[in-house]
């Protein structure tokens, strides 16, 4: 027996049972062992870590980090230990740590180990029965670590090998493609995004819109828009289309628009457009009617402490 923490911080004491075993095989081009890069070997073994890693965290429902550090029993699922290395193409064995999760202390509650719900979740991405994103997309990464398609042709995943409960996935060129296609389609959907368009470039039919939260995205159009994109340059606009979103922030990065809309105006006697103006502190205060403040010590609370003083003093200063 042990202790780990559940995602609230409670402790849980849970059993470890016998490690499950993993192969994975490197295979083709300089895959082999007196030709493989010593590199290629290490990236491959960390790269079944973060596939774990990150299938653990899909069955508890965390997060998924880019940063930092995973909870305590996400790295206890994915710490995997090298048994052997077997000869011809680079194929490392790895005993997986396997934990027996109290009913409740996790978000699923069964006689399954999360590590083996990690293995069963990446192994069916991986051969194309589930379309996971987030899996998808670190296969991918370790892909392109190895050198898939240059200094090697395929990585072979095999769950108990040599047991009638042996499970087989590969990635190679035609997976490769399908688990691309995947990720794409997780950071691809259609949406509406709202912002400032500026630096319309009608020849290549791009744009950008600044968001109010301050980033960038892209924009492309079609012909048929360019005079819609012309007429909301540089003024506040909603745009419909196939929005792109970073993976690992849902920030949209670019959209392809279909359609455009003026945000709606409220009837407040303001002119089109006027609601989005902007105007100098001097043209603010002639329209209101409100003095200069040429003393910042007038705006002061006098029942401010004289240290709150010092600090809004410095703070305009």
């Amino acid at each position: 027996m042990t202790r780990m923490r559940d995602p609230d911080g409670a402790e849980v004491r849970v059993e470890q049972v016998g490690p499950r075993r993993l192969r994975v095989e490197l295979q083709g081009g300089s895959a082999e062992l007196g030709q493989v890069a010593a590199a290629d070997v290490a990236r491959l073994m960390l790269g079944v870590e973060r596939i774990l890693a990150h299938a653990a965290a899909r069955v508890i429902n965390q997060r998924i980090r880019t940063t930092g550090r995973w909870k305590r029993v996400v790295e206890d699922a994915a710490r995997i230990r090298l048994v052997s290395v077997e000869r011809g193409s680079v194929a490392p064995v790895f005993d997986l740590p396997a934990w027996i999760i109290p009913d409740g202390a996790i978000a699923f509650a069964d006689a399954e180990t999360l590590t083996s719900q990690a293995l069963t979740t990446s192994m069916a991405t991986l051969a194309g029965q589930v379309d996971d994103a987030d899996i998808a997309r670190v296969a991918l990464e370790l892909a392109d670590e190895v050198g898939l398609g240059t200094r090697s042709d395929a990585i072979t995943f095999r769950a108990d090998p040599g047991t009638p409960s042996e499970r087989v996935a590969r990635i190679d060129g035609p997976s490769r493609v399908r688990l691309l296609e995947i990720v794409k389609a997780a950071e691809r959907r259609r949406g509406e995004v709202t912002g400032r368009l500026f630096e319309a470039d009608f020849e290549r039919r791009t744009a950008k819109l600044r968001l109010v939260t301050g980033q960038v995205v892209t924009v492309s159009f079609t012909p048929e828009l360019e005079d819609g994109i012309y007429s909301v340059l540089r003024g506040m606009t909603a745009m419909r289309g196939d929005v792109t979103y970073a993976p690992d922030t849902a920030v949209a990065r670019r959209i392809e628009v279909t359609r455009l809309d003026l945000p709606e105006q409220l009837t407040v006697g303001l002119e089109l457009g006027d609601f989005w103006s902007t105007a100098t502190l001097d043209e603010l205060a002639s329209e209101q009617g409100a003095p200069k403040v040429t003393d910042l010590a007038a705006l002061v609370d006098h029942e401010a402490t004289d240290e709150e003083v010092e600090a809004f003093l410095q703070a305009i200063a």
